[in-house]
């Protein structure tokens, strides 16, 4: 079984109140919405509502705690400071019949900062999806609906609920081309202030297949409509993203990927940072990765990319390029047990016009070894060391080292897997006190 158990999302937690019976279809009231109820009518819908138990189903569930970095995902590295956080995850995705398919999840996330007290905050997430496919697969309907319940306990003005929904369709022509639109809505109504804001978008995408297939294009275009209490701040973003493929089957470079994007956005909203702030940007971010067969078994790959992001209401505009270069090697493989060990080299730099002692060098070693005994049990140990030099503030200087083990174990002829995994942080700073932080995430995956 491969490594599945992934977070669902970029999301928060809200704190456990009274229960009541008719809570687990409807609350009686905000005041007894729980997040016990929620995972009770998730297994209510998966095991006695649903009729889906004659087709393929997953159950996963997950839970995460320990302390982390504020800046572990972010370029941001003046977001300095650690949190310590609680996160439970539990998800369902299977078949209602041979043409629908459905994904449920429920994910509770709590942040106490160590430094921010602002930024405390609770959240449940809820989400359902709904896919349905017409004239033989080459049509597919869907449905997306959520809901989010945040709380800054010490910033009550900052919590909110928010309400997303969002339908699409997607076509495509056997495996030639292929065209997909969405359409939904993202409102957000605070409890606490007169900040709501509702945004209205549209998204349309596509991708084609050239040159016998050897190159494949997927360009994307999205407007958003941002519709704010303060009137001043209605506004349009765009975003513009297109991915190109193209494999070229030479003996020692397959294939050459990339992406570019340029748009607007903000960090409540953007998945790929789990952050606390609210800060509007517009940005530009594109790479290139080149994948190259060595030998049956050694593979790499280099990745050249560039960002630059410039906030709305925040002096923290960056640029940024980077180099990366990852390997694998497979020592050993039959039907019985696999062995391989990776590595991964990095390289960036970072400038921030507006503020030159935040400007930083990072680089980063790592490797990682896989042991598996097939359909039954396997363990990746991993280490990396990274480090940050500040040219214009060597005060801030740091390295890192970091140790992780994850351990897998597979019952039931590959239908039930455990998974467990640690993680060790030691930060040594030249002018503070070194820093150490840890983590354990425990999952469990069924599929039925």
């Amino acid at each position: 079984m491969q490594k599945t158990i992934q977070p669902i999302c970029h999301c928060e937690g809200r704190r456990p109140e009274a229960i009541s019976l008719l809570g687990l279809l409807r609350p009686a009231s905000p005041s007894a919405r729980s997040p016990r109820n929620d995972v009770f009518l998730i297994l209510y819908f998966i095991f006695f509502a649903s009729p889906s138990s004659a087709f393929q189903n997953q159950l996963s569930t997950t839970f995460e705690t320990g302390e982390r970095s504020v800046t572990d995902s972010l370029e941001d590295r003046d977001l300095s400071g650690n949190l310590d956080f609680n996160r439970y995850r539990l998800r369902v995705d299977g078949e209602l019949s041979k043409l629908t398919e459905y994904t449920l999840w429920y994910e509770r996330y709590d942040k106490n900062y160590q430094t921010l007290d602002s930024l405390d905050s609770s959240s449940d997430e809820w989400h359902f999806g709904l896919d349905h496919s017409f004239l033989e697969k080459a049509l597919k309907a869907s449905l997306d609906a959520g809901f989010r319940q945040k709380d800054y306990k010490d910033s009550p003005s900052s919590s909110y609920d928010r309400s997303n929904a969002a339908i699409g369709l997607q076509y495509k022509d056997e495996d030639l081309w292929g065209i997909n639109w969405a359409g939904g809505f993202i409102n957000y109504d605070y409890t606490g202030s007169d900040r709501d804001q509702l945004k209205l978008f549209a998204k349309i995408g596509s991708w084609v297949k050239l040159f016998d297939e050897r190159l494949k294009i997927s360009p994307s275009y999205k407007f958003q409509k941002v519709d704010d209490d303060d009137a001043s701040k209605d506004r349009t973003e765009q975003v513009f993203t297109v991915i190109p493929v193209y494999k070229l089957g030479l003996k020692r470079l397959e294939t050459i990927s990339g992406y570019y994007s340029l748009g607007q956005n903000d960090t409540k909203d953007y998945e790929d940072e789990d952050r606390d702030d609210d800060l509007r940007f517009s940005y530009v971010k594109w790479y290139l990765v080149t994948r190259h067969p060595v030998t049956e078994r050694l593979d790499t790959s280099f990745k050249y990319g560039q960002v630059r992001r410039d906030y709305k209401n925040s002096d923290n505009d960056y640029r940024n390029w980077g180099v990366e270069n990852k390997t694998g090697y497979k020592i050993f493989e039959d039907k019985i047990k696999k062995i391989g060990f990776s590595t991964v080299l990095e390289h960036k730099e970072a400038d921030y016009h507006l503020a030159d002692s935040l400007n930083y060098v990072k680089n980063v070693a790592g490797a990682e070894i896989l042991y598996r005994q097939k359909n039954n049990w396997e363990i990746s140990p991993s280490f990396r060391f990274k480090t940050y030099d500040y040219s214009a503030s060597p005060s801030r200087n740091e390295r890192q080292y970091e140790g992780r083990v994850e351990f897998i174990k597979e019952l039931l002829n590959d239908a039930l897997a455990l998974n467990i995994a640690y993680k060790y942080v030691w930060k040594d700073y030249r002018d503070k006190s070194d820093v150490t932080l840890w983590s354990v995430k425990a999952g469990v995956e069924w599929k039925f």
